[in-house]
């Protein structure tokens, strides 16, 4: 269950946004599927926060992507990035700062919603 979260600043207007949040849950399951962790857009979550004052150093938009890290996407994960950054790219208008932050290591998740 990979976690995608987003900080943007108050350039980043929520239609600038909505294009990206739409497709990107489909995007980070095809970069981040291997035959250990089969990924559809319904495993991705995303949280979307806003930057505050106090804030340096940062971009409009910052994109952290958290997953467990498998042998397979590990030895991908610069080509998993890369293949996002791309996508992250043609989304955002030109003008906008941003940056594509994948960090894989060993997770464990549960939920409400596991068994």
């Amino acid at each position: 269950m990979p976690l995608v979260i987003i900080r943007r600043n108050t350039r980043v207007t929520n239609g600038m946004l909505k294009p990206l949040l739409d497709s990107l849950p489909t995007v980070v399951a095809e970069s981040l599927s291997c035959a250990e962790g089969r990924l559809t857009a319904q495993d991705i979550m995303i949280e979307v926060q806003e930057a505050n004052w106090l804030d340096r150093n940062t971009k409009d938009v910052n994109i952290r992507i958290l997953a467990h890290d498998y042998v397979e996407r590990h030895l991908q994960i610069d080509r998993s990035q890369q293949y996002i950054s791309g996508w992250v790219q043609k989304q955002l208008p030109g003008g906008v700062s941003w940056y594509v932050w994948l960090v894989l290591s060993t997770t464990s998740y549960g939920s409400d919603t596991m068994s």
